[in-house]
């Protein structure tokens, strides 16, 4: 896999131009007249010229330009369990924050799955019906163990006995999805795509570069670059096709992975939760517009929504955690409120401590 430095936009290609057959008579001729030395580097190097598979089976011909295509063939092969079993226990740990092997990309013969019949059986389904990734995820979310609550009876039971649902922290996106989700008519209308598609800008230093190509204005000193028009035009098409929920989850939570980033670069895709990633959870674009009142606003719709209290409260715990408050929380934020000298800004912080809650931020 190759790309070069010069294209636009950055695409790797895949390429065996480089590579060739194997010429195993050659290689004998040079270990009959190599030095003790010299035929323990060609050893060396004749191993990676007799591949075997992760079973242990070696790779059959010597064509090299065709182990790829074979490889390909092993991964996906009715026989390799080994990739079936993993895949199924990666989609699940996608579902339940954990798999049924952990950590879910060590397989090896030291570590066993907490329940092997199980992943040999969800293996069987992915092989049988053609690694179909949703079907795999609508067999499993019907499952009792997917639709158990996260309060389990059985207190000593571990997480790994699946015997309640896992309590887990959304991921980044999925947590930015869930505000939009709030409200979503208020991130969409108030202007929150942030700057329209970003293949814009490409398309445009593109079609500039060309002209100035063509008006012969390129420096003999300036780096040249081959700008892929077609390419950029249908990636544009693409993200022009995507709601503005969508590309807005996106960029925000690019964004807050980008504020993780460590002394070696590393971004996460999770809630590590630095000053600065807290700083755009509380004080962020989404979240302060939709604690915000005004004309349309959540606010606006959960104070209009009753002329009581109480009900403009329920009202808003629906609305931000999907369920009603218990009498302790309606008997306080009631408190809170009607105390309040500024009704609009007691409105404003009662949702915001509701937003940046602990359950909101939880799949339960």
């Amino acid at each position: 896999m190759r790309s070069k430095g010069s294209e636009r936009p950055k695409q790797a290609k895949i390429s065996d131009t480089r590579v060739k057959a194997m010429d195993s008579g050659k290689l004998k001729k040079k270990l009959a007249n190599a030095d003790d030395a010299k035929k323990e580097k060609l050893k060396e190097a004749a191993k990676w010229d007799s591949p075997k598979f992760l079973e242990g089976a070696e790779l059959k011909g010597t064509d090299s330009r065709l182990w790829r295509k074979s490889w390909a063939k092993w991964v996906i092969a009715r026989d390799n369990t080994q990739t079936q079993r993993y895949v199924a226990n990666r989609f699940w740990s996608f579902l339940f924050g954990m798999g049924i092997l952990n950590p879910v990309d060590d397989f090896n013969s030291f570590n066993e799955p907490s329940h092997p019949e199980l992943l040999a059986l969800l293996g069987n389904e992915i092989r049988d019906h053609g690694f179909d990734i949703k079907r795999f995820y609508r067999a499993v979310m019907k499952t009792r163990t997917w639709q158990l609550a996260s309060r389990g009876e059985d207190k000593k039971a571990e997480p790994w006995h699946f015997a309640a649902y896992p309590v887990r922290q959304l991921t980044p996106e999925q947590f930015f999805a869930a505000l939009i989700v709030v409200r979503h008519e208020s991130a969409s209308q108030r202007g929150m795509r942030g700057g329209g598609n970003p293949y814009d800008k490409d398309l445009q230093q593109a079609k500039a570069y060309q002209k100035r190509v063509e008006a012969g204005k390129i420096g003999k000193n300036e780096k040249k670059y081959e700008w892929d028009v077609d390419a950029i035009e249908k990636l544009k098409a693409q993200v022009d096709k995507m709601s503005d929920d969508w590309y807005l989850r996106r960029r925000v939570s690019r964004d807050y992975s980008k504020f993780s980033d460590d002394d070696e670069m590393m971004e996460a895709d999770g809630f590590v939760l630095t000053i600065d990633q807290a700083l755009l959870v509380m004080n962020g674009d989404i979240t302060a517009i939709l604690s915000d009142w005004g004309k349309g606003s959540v606010l606006d719709g959960i104070t209009s929504s009753s002329d009581k209290l109480e009900r403009q409260i329920e009202r808003m715990f629906l609305v931000a955690l999907s369920r009603k408050p218990d009498d302790s929380e309606a008997k306080r934020y009631k408190q809170f409120l009607k105390e309040a000298e500024d009704e609009k800004a007691a409105w404003e912080d009662a949702l915001f401590t509701l937003l940046v809650s602990t359950e909101f931020a939880t799949n339960h």
